[in-house]
């Protein structure tokens, strides 16, 4: 993706009146906050890409809830990793977060050797 400094256009059309697009604003406002609070607690790199807004933390591996294949959730602890690789996309424009995207990271070690690329659960 090519670096964007513009911000993309939030104009009324026929998808968006001018109140729609407040609320998108605000929203993305509300979930700049919880961005914000991460970055605090981790030191979230956020980066912008073209249209979207990236941000990426990396902290201790912790447990989490994961959505197994019959739907349910289930309480996890980590095994034999060592960190959580979070990733948040947002608009650029209004902030919001971007529903039904598939993230993949590539992890590299300090020598620039690739360690392994894995899909990012949606949490």
């Amino acid at each position: 993706m090519t670096e964007q400094t513009t911000t993309p256009p939030m104009k009324p059309s026929e998808e968006s009146t001018k109140e729609q697009l407040m609320l998108a604003k605000k929203q993305g406002d509300a979930f700049q906050a919880a961005v914000k609070a991460m970055d605090q607690e981790s030191g979230a790199d956020i980066t912008r890409a073209g249209e979207y807004e990236v941000g990426l933390v990396v902290e201790d591996a912790e447990g989490m809830y994961h959505l197994e294949g019959t739907g349910n959730l289930v309480w996890k602890e980590p095994e034999n990793e060592n960190a959580h690789i979070e990733v948040v996309v947002r608009d650029a424009a209004d902030g919001r977060f971007i529903p039904g995207l598939t993230v993949h990271v590539t992890v590299t070690d300090a020598n620039g050797t690739e360690v392994g690329t894995h899909q990012q659960p949606m949490l």
